[in-house]
């Protein structure tokens, strides 16, 4: 015996899916993406994870990544169009020591 969906369920059902995709997949962009900057998307992760998509850009900040299931992907169309970027070399951590350290 075969059952059909009634047309309400079949909407309750994509409304369901669509929900559900979107809550898994974010997107950052300096014009008005769902975030700003990189680390707001990662820290909006839900315990499962989160796919967050960058757009072209550069993007300079310290990106900490406590959970795992949260891929970072740039929407550019060759990799050097997202850039992420922080200068925290030993040799610029370095010189700040020294800077600190002077008279």
């Amino acid at each position: 015996m075969s059952r059909k969906l009634s047309p309400w369920r079949l909407v309750l059902i994509s409304m369901f899916i669509t929900s559900a995709a979107s809550a898994t997949e974010v997107t950052v962009s300096k014009n008005g993406g769902d975030f700003a900057t990189v680390q707001e998307a990662v820290d909006s992760a839900p315990q499962g994870g989160i796919t967050v998509r960058i757009e072209p850009g550069v993007y300079k900040e310290k990106i900490h990544i406590t959970q795992p299931h949260v891929p970072l992907i740039g929407l550019g169309k060759r990799p050097g169009e997202t850039v992420l970027t922080f200068n925290d070399s030993p040799r610029a951590l370095a010189g700040c020591l020294n800077r600190a350290a002077s008279p």
